[in-house]
């Protein structure tokens, strides 16, 4: 585990949100609690570890100084003396671990360096740990692929959603009988000063640092505080959408913690292909037949649009692959109603029969000599 990148421990890239990064810590967390996994050496040292890149990672000031030093700015030592600097950036840090000073233990999930840059109770200064916030829940992006023809003129989907919600039996918290009471070993704060006095007090080992002591790990949701939950939606998609627009459904994300705001569901939308019509931009286009006489001569044909059927003329004169507009019969402008739409365009092309009777041919032969 040493020299381990806390981004990669925690399973998150470095530009991550604060938001994303706690949920991805929490979800690392519960899943390896030792409370969840009794008696298992490798979870509850992995708990150790997703604990220890989260109270670096959650908090600016050590998120800053860890991007631009590493795991170097947080190297074990003799605090620097008041005033003094030491280590990259001025400072040098010494971690208070289960072990003692200088060992190297769960770390303030909460604000591990608040004393120092926030000057709140000086070095070595005990802290609250507040797990009673209200968080956020995440967002979720749920993927779904319709026809050309629905994205043109909107639809309505009606989609089986799943997602995790806090356990019925459990009520969230992963454990039986609740949260269970308060831990008598910190006095209910998360918090205990190690033995010899260390640079910054450390997460009461009884209680893991939530100030409370939990009860034996449900056994509806193993421990986790979730289950599934699948729920059906009906979403307007309006007129106009393209591959890559995304549609917000509020609130129907992951449950947010301790009566925070749930997340937000997103549609991620893909355009299937049409065999008849090709999006270009705001306009459509397709092909049809004409016959070669209709071509010379001008006249009317029926044309297939993405609305219905409509009446084409034909220009006398007209040459294979030229392009015949219909004006309005594109792609309307997204949230700016059915006037506001792109063209249809039209590319002719030309049949020639291959079998004509005697008579056609003769008048076609004699119209030959005319035209030379």
């Amino acid at each position: 585990m040493p020299g381990r990148d806390y981004y990669e421990i925690l399973g998150v890239a470095r530009g991550v949100s604060d938001r994303d990064l706690k949920s991805a810590y929490r979800r690392l967390a519960r899943k390896h609690h030792p409370d969840v996994n009794p008696g298992d050496k490798s979870a509850e040292e992995k708990f150790k570890e997703v604990s220890e890149a989260y109270g670096v990672l959650s908090d600016p000031e050590k998120r800053k100084l860890y991007d631009q030093f590493g795991r170097a700015a947080f190297e074990q030592g003799p605090p620097p003396p008041r005033g003094g600097r030491g280590g990259p950036g001025g400072f040098r840090w010494q971690w208070s671990g289960p072990g003692g000073e200088g060992g190297q233990g769960i770390p303030n999930l909460n604000d591990l360096f608040s004393d120092l840059f926030a000057g709140r109770g000086g070095f070595g200064g005990a802290q609250v740990f507040d797990d009673a916030a209200p968080g956020e829940g995440q967002d979720i992006i749920h993927r779904v692929e319709i026809p050309l023809r629905e994205a043109v003129l909107g639809t309505t989907l009606d989609l089986n959603v799943t997602r995790p919600v806090p356990c019925r039996t459990c009520g969230g918290t992963g454990f039986s009988g609740g949260r269970g009471g308060r831990c008598e070993a910190c006095g209910g704060t998360g918090q205990r000063r190690p033995r010899k006095r260390g640079f910054f007090a450390q997460p009461c080992e009884a209680c893991g640092g939530t100030g409370r002591i939990p009860g034996n790990p449900c056994r509806a949701c193993r421990g986790s505080g979730l289950e599934e939950s699948a729920e059906r939606l009906s979403v307007k998609v309006p007129a106009g959408v393209d591959t890559g627009s995304k549609l917000r459904v509020a609130g129907k994300g992951y449950f947010g913690e301790r009566g925070g705001p749930a997340g937000d569901l997103f549609l991620d939308i893909t355009v299937r292909p049409d065999p008849v019509f090709a999006r270009d931009g705001r306009n459509l286009r397709r092909d049809i037949d004409v016959p070669f006489y209709v071509a010379v001569l001008g006249g009317r044909v029926d044309v297939e649009t993405i609305d219905g059927q409509v009446t084409l003329t034909i220009p006398a004169g007209t040459q294979g692959g030229q392009v015949l507009r219909l004006a309005g019969k594109g792609v309307p402008r997204p949230g700016s109603g059915p006037k506001d739409r792109g063209d249809l365009l039209v590319r002719v092309n030309l049949t020639v029969p291959k079998n004509l009777p005697r008579r056609a041919r003769e008048l076609l032969e004699e119209l030959a000599k005319e035209v030379k």
